[in-house]
């Protein structure tokens, strides 16, 4: 049988389409329903030591004091990263769109902070925050008479030393979605608004910041899915000590620690999912009322 070129169009599409299916079946649906399977499970190590099933696991996790301390930690993480990711993200676009020479070379240096892996990230941070009183921090505290703190050591420090960089330079990504979304906006609107007003505050709280609904909507829902999945800073600068254990970090010890409890962590992993995900869908239809477009 000949086939017509509509159908040799068509077997070309399905070709190509199922590299991408076929992979994602591989990588993310079959572990998916693996792991669903193991939360249901006393897994260690070996399949074959499976002894019990049932639903013990979840009772075991949610139960546990450690990781209702360690969903508080990654709550104030994720609270956080999105005010401040946020607020510098759109101060930055907006300070961006009104220049008119160099633009692109503070775009390019303000993005350079996310080309810096988690591992440089945390090794600055361990420099700025060190215990010595050759830290970057404990020099300039020691410049007021204040002795050198222990920072990472210390409960009430530990995870604000850890929040402090990815606080302020970690606006990159938002930034640029932003000032995307700003020079979208049709430049007849800011013309309009300076016939009205002179101010330029007022035209970025009543012409900018309104017609970027989209764009912090976008954002918040990135922010929230980040901060709820952080696990590089508390990994390889505390190990989770003094109060900085995330949830994931306490999946990872689980699956991977000395108690390996492939099936608790398989467990912790799905509750954890299911936060992100009624937060997500919580935070869309919050957040996401009254966007809209102005093309």
């Amino acid at each position: 049988m000949k086939l017509t070129r509509r159908n040799k169009q068509i077997f070309s599409s399905y070709a190509f389409l199922s590299v991408p299916i076929i992979w994602w079946g591989m990588f993310f649906l079959v572990p998916f329903f693996m792991a669903l399977f193991f939360s249901f499970t006393n897994l260690k190590i070996s399949m074959d030591a499976i002894t019990k099933t049932g639903f013990f696991q979840y009772k075991s996790v949610l139960t546990d004091a450690d990781f209702w301390s360690a969903m508080r930690t990654t709550v104030i993480w994720t609270v956080a990263m999105m005010i401040g990711n946020n607020l510098f993200g759109v101060l930055m676009a907006i300070l961006l769109v009104r220049l008119s020479k160099g633009r692109r070379i503070f775009l390019a240096l303000l993005f350079w902070p996310t080309l810096v892996s988690a591992v440089v990230g945390s090794e600055i941070t361990k420099t700025v925050f060190s215990a010595d009183a050759t830290g970057l921090v404990n020099m300039l505290i020691g410049l007021f008479g204040a002795k050198p703190v222990a920072w990472f050591e210390r409960e009430g420090y530990a995870l604000f030393s850890l929040m402090v960089m990815p606080f302020l330079f970690g606006f990159s990504i938002k930034m640029i979605i932003y000032y995307t979304s700003v020079m979208s906006i049709p430049s007849s609107y800011f013309e309009a608004a300076r016939l009205e007003t002179g101010s330029y505050s007022k035209i970025v709280r009543h012409i900018t910041l309104p017609l970027i609904k989209n764009a912090f909507v976008l954002n918040i829902l990135l922010s929230l899915i980040d901060g709820l999945k952080v696990l590089g800073p508390m990994q390889l600068i505390t190990k989770g000590a003094n109060g900085t254990q995330s949830s994931i970090l306490y999946i990872y010890d689980y699956a991977f620690g000395t108690s390996s409890n492939m099936g608790k962590a398989a467990a912790a992993a799905f509750i954890v999912f299911a936060f992100i995900l009624l937060a997500s869908v919580g935070q869309l239809l919050i957040s996401g009322k009254g966007s809209e477009t102005y093309e």
